[in-house]
């Protein structure tokens, strides 16, 4: 009876050491597949820079200059920022 109590105590053990191996085939195969968007990724933004398709490298834009008129009218509504 002790022997089919060990048997009985060793299936369940095999079978989650089987399903622990194929969770970590899982996830290792998951990992691949996460490397290699990381990789094109780079490899895309690598790309860009070189080309000059990145936002570093441009030049800021030049704030809107205000008419006299729009002037005046922030003034008047009291959106004029003073130093």
């Amino acid at each position: 009876m002790a022997e089919e109590q060990n048997k009985e105590d060793a299936a369940p053990a095999a079978s989650k050491v089987d399903e622990a191996k194929e969770l970590l085939k899982k996830i290792e195969q998951a990992n691949k597949e996460t490397k290699a968007w990381v990789e094109r990724a780079e490899a895309l933004k690598a790309e860009a820079v070189i080309s000059g398709e990145s936002e570093a490298g441009k030049p800021a834009e030049k704030p809107k200059e205000e008419s006299p008129e729009e002037y005046a009218e922030k003034v008047m509504r009291n959106e004029v920022e003073t130093s």
